[in-house]
């Protein structure tokens, strides 16, 4: 909502889609290889999503 300024049902929907498929990722990755493989994973997506992405916006 602070980047685009309205909340809105596209905007729901964009967000339950994209985290559904890294859980489902993450959750695999759970499955097949195990708990520390599923973190090591998330913590390198949030590590990219949160620092290197959103410093191309600021």
């Amino acid at each position: 909502m602070q980047i685009l300024g309205e909340f809105s049902l596209i905007i729901l929907i964009r967000t339950l889609v994209l985290n559904g498929l890294l859980g489902l990722w993450f959750g695999y990755l759970y499955w097949k290889k195990g708990l520390e493989y599923a973190m090591i994973a998330h913590m390198s997506a949030d590590f990219f999503i949160h620092v290197l992405f959103m410093s191309i916006f600021y």
